[in-house]
């Protein structure tokens, strides 16, 4: 498949400090946080298009702390370009809000369910003014990870619909073990995991946003980039074969899909499907993906099928 989405690591930092967060934990490199916009990096987002390009992912840290370096990216950026930020909300504001639906960006909120204050310290719906803004989003996602305390996707999914007062689109990653998140993984429940996810997916509340791709799963997708156009791990932040975006997009595509290795379970008959990166592979997020992989291609046998 071809590599459309490109994801830009703003920076570390962060105002929360999630149970599961596994950058400290994962991260062998760091950047300085004053990296400029290159030339060749605004040459890039302007030769991306509606054709080939699915997404402009902004991300950190919290991508919110560099709002003035997120116009700037935008700026380079055709309109017909989807425009995303994957944040955790707590630092909306009406000027963001009305940026973000001025100009098409879709805001993609960090948010668990009812475990969130557990999870990530604070539940931005439960803060009446945080609430407010989030409501005004027009092009609104969750990005929910998936924990042993909150595997019931459909009870979740109810609390954060009433919570918005409208149906929500819900984008799963399952907790990868960190070696200091062992109490939020414990006797996770698979089961309850896949039949609710299943749930979700066959109830009627159920749409996937028009600018989603719908496509089979694969291990890598899309780069990685900074704001100075380094091709880079997104888990690790290494940069990867020294390569940059002034290299071709054919090269850096190359690159990143040399560091997908394969995985050593030859019989697997969900491998071809698998996203797990090989320094995250575990027993829990082998049985995960299983469950990512069967609901995702069950979605995708029933669309070919229309």
């Amino acid at each position: 498949m071809e590599m459309k989405r490109v994801c830009i690591y703003l920076g570390s930092n962060c105002n929360l400090s999630c149970r599961y967060c596994m950058r400290d934990d994962k991260r062998v490199h760091s950047w300085p946080e004053n990296i400029a916009l290159s030339t060749s990096m605004k040459e890039f987002l302007q030769s991306r298009t509606a054709e080939n390009n699915e997404a402009v992912i902004v991300t950190g840290g919290e991508p919110l702390i560099y709002f003035n370096k997120i116009k700037d990216i935008h700026s380079h950026l055709h309109s017909c370009v989807h425009k995303k930020i994957i944040t955790n909300g707590t630092l909306l504001t009406q000027e963001i809000v009305d940026y973000c639906n001025a100009h098409k960006v879709e805001i993609n909120l960090s948010h668990d369910g009812l475990v969130t204050e557990h999870t990530r310290g604070v539940d931005v719906l439960k803060n009446e003014q945080l609430l407010s803004l989030i409501q005004q989003i027009k092009e609104l996602t969750i990005s929910y990870v998936v924990t042993n305390i909150n595997c019931d996707i459909i009870a979740n999914y109810e609390y954060i619909k009433n919570k918005l007062a409208r149906n929500v689109y819900l984008t799963l990653s399952v907790i990868s073990e960190t070696g200091y998140n062992k109490e939020l993984i414990d006797n996770f429940n698979y089961d309850l995991f896949q039949k609710t996810y299943l749930e979700y997916i066959l109830s009627e509340n159920f749409t996937i946003p028009q600018y989603y791709v719908k496509e089979e799963r694969c291990k890598v997708r899309g780069l990685n980039l900074l704001v100075d156009g380094t091709v880079i791990d997104l888990t690790t932040l290494r940069p990867i074969s020294h390569c940059t975006v002034d290299n071709s997009f054919a090269e850096a595509v190359s690159a990143v899909k040399n560091i997908a290795q394969p995985c050593p379970l030859e019989k697997c008959y969900l491998k071809r499907y698998c996203c797990v990166q090989d320094q995250l592979k575990t027993e829990h997020m082998c049985k995960a993906e299983q469950v990512l992989i069967k609901c995702s291609n069950f979605l995708i046998a029933g669309r070919k099928g229309e």
